[in-house]
């Protein structure tokens, strides 16, 4: 669950602040709050990897596979879907498979999606499908790449406040791990840069 993620992303913004802390020292937060008072969670990275393999990450299913989860079904499309789930046993259309419908996207770049089923673990599952994510890939060229990684609609529940405290956090982890898989020699998608 950990990276739960890959059901959620973003708007290309200026780099902010780095997460309080330093735990996670390459992840810039530019979260804030929209004009009707909705909490935004912003967060990118820049990725010392071709745009390509960024994207593919995240809307390849054997790419995702390699690197993150053990089952990944990806139907790229306006109106498709992305399956997904860390347990190397689970199976399609199994009810604790992260679900997400495609709202829209462009190719390489830009994927907006909807959750329409979540693990019943995850902190405020209940309204995670009010929660809309983006994830947004931006060629920075010389082999660098953004990824941008923002999910809008965050009310001011409880419910919210758990879901908002465990994405806040899961994101950021998501793309050191994915820093790691692309940089780092012997890394699940390192292709020797």
């Amino acid at each position: 669950m950990r990276k739960l993620l890959i059901a959620c992303v973003l708007a290309c913004l200026a780099p902010g602040a780095a997460l309080a802390g330093g735990k996670y020292p390459d992840v810039a937060d530019t979260s804030t709050v929209d004009a009707a008072g909705g909490r935004v969670i912003q967060l990118s990275i820049v990725l010392n990897a071709p745009a390509k393999a960024v994207w593919d990450a995240f809307a390849d299913a054997p790419t995702v596979r390699r690197w993150s989860a053990p089952l990944a079904l990806i139907d790229l499309r306006q109106g498709g879907s992305m399956e997904e789930s860390y347990s190397a046993t689970a199976k399609a259309g199994d009810a604790q498979n992260i679900r997400n419908q495609i709202i829209a996207y462009v190719p390489g770049r830009t994927l907006v999606f909807r959750n329409t089923n979540a693990p019943t673990g995850l902190p405020g599952h209940e309204v995670y499908g009010q929660v809309v994510s983006i994830l947004q890939v931006d060629d920075l060229g010389g082999g660098k790449t953004r990824l941008t990684l923002s999910q809008t609609g965050y009310d001011k529940t409880a419910a919210f406040d758990s879901l908002y405290g465990f994405f806040h956090e899961e994101n950021a982890e998501l793309m050191e791990t994915l820093k790691a898989a692309l940089e780092t020699p012997g890394g699940k998608l390192y292709a020797g840069r």
